[in-house]
């Protein structure tokens, strides 16, 4: 009996290669029998291998040891995946949240950077295809055999840049974030690649830079990693290209290490599971959820900053950094606010925290940042000093 990988290379032997999609074949019949398959419809078989199974095949591999059957293929085929990596937590969570609403793009994590001044576009094309080349993010893709997320570093991905033209129409800014608008509302297949990008021409010396990649590859740090590099590989590439850069360090080094300490790692907290109650903001909850997200900036006065910044570094209040003490005195106002609006007393958030804790780490392009919950229970005669 074979498995969902043979069932799907019967298909594309039969369809696509022998040109009869009923005729009978099973996983064990020799495909060289009486000519039934040659060397020409081998190679487009490979094809389809790398592109449905997310793996490279090497010239030397192509053997007739690997191809004479469905079954060898696809034993072939998984010794490849063994090569893939399980997710890290951090991962999975984005996995599973996105596996129970597949059609939505609820993790696509779209940027669009305004570049001002001359562009040498060719040029821009080239350093970004080096950039896929060396940060293995790029070249990430997750699949799931039997309900199973792999992730795999592909050994090349090709992809050519688009360039858009602009620059003709009146508002070339406003049609570029109208284009990015409605591009990143459109899902990802991160079996096929964790991202997609764009230039767009927006005047003879204005441009944008469309980058658009799936949170489960990358974090807001990571991109920042990912733009410097792709800045100085233009610049080395405008320069003759003889500039040797560092390499940028691996995420794959990185979930490799996390899949060991997990093997190695003592039963979870008891409470890890505890479930939470949503908050019921003025008595109701939100009728449905949307994909799209509205950022919503609030201008504070000169001296409501000032006075936020002195109560933030008064003692008692002041914490190890100046970041982490307004964090604290913000975090307080929140729960307070959140215990009023909702009645309720035990108020949980979800914090953000970058997760790189080493110097090797805070160079890596990938996905580390972790959110963690931060629980405050509120009680009767609580004051802000008492809450912070």
């Amino acid at each position: 009996m074979g498995g969902k990988m043979e069932e799907t290379l019967i298909r594309f032997v039969r369809a696509e290669l022998l040109g009869d999609a009923s005729r009978e074949l099973s996983a064990d019949d020799a495909l060289f029998a009486d000519g039934m398959v040659d060397f020409l419809a081998v190679t487009r078989l490979v094809d389809f291998i790398e592109t449905e199974f997310r793996v490279s095949v090497a010239t030397g591999d192509v053997t007739p040891e690997n191809f004479e059957s469905v079954t060898a293929v696809a034993q072939y085929v998984r010794a490849l995946q063994t090569d893939s990596a399980g997710l890290t937590t951090a991962q999975e969570l984005l996995w599973t949240s996105q596996q129970r609403h597949p059609d939505e793009p609820l993790y696509n994590a779209p940027y669009l950077f305004i570049i001002e001044g001359q562009l040498d576009e060719p040029a821009f094309a080239a350093a970004f295809g080096r950039l896929i080349e060396d940060a293995d993010i790029l070249r990430t893709v997750v699949a799931s055999e039997d309900g199973v997320p792999r992730q795999a570093v592909l050994t090349s991905i090709e992809y050519q840049l688009p360039v858009l033209d602009l620059s003709g129409t009146a508002d070339a800014t406003a049609a570029a974030l109208a284009w990015a608008q409605d591009q990143c509302l459109r899902p990802l297949d991160i079996g096929r690649a964790s991202f997609e990008s764009a230039l767009l021409r927006l005047g003879t010396d204005r441009f944008a830079w469309y980058f658009n990649h799936h949170h489960i590859v990358a974090d807001a740090l990571a991109v920042g990693l990912l733009y410097d590099r792709l800045g100085a590989l233009y610049s080395d590439i405008r320069a003759g290209g003889s500039g040797k850069l560092d390499d940028l360090p691996s995420f794959a080094n990185y979930v490799s290490t996390e899949e060991a300490a997990h093997a190695s790692a003592a039963s979870l907290p008891s409470d890890v599971g505890k479930s939470r109650v949503a908050l019921s903001m003025y008595g109701g909850r939100a009728a449905g959820s949307s994909p799209e997200n509205e950022r919503i900036s609030l201008e504070t006065s000169a001296d409501r900053s000032r006075a936020l910044r002195e109560l933030a570094g008064a003692p008692g209040v002041r914490a190890l950094t100046p970041d982490l003490s307004m964090f604290q005195v913000l975090a307080t106002a929140l729960f307070t606010h959140l215990h009023r609006v909702s009645g309720q007393t035990t108020v949980t958030i979800g914090v953000p925290v970058h997760n790189r804790t080493t110097a090797e780490l805070r160079k890596t392009p990938g996905l580390f940042m972790e959110v963690y919950p931060l629980e405050v229970v509120v009680e009767d005669g609580d004051t802000f000093s008492t809450l912070h």
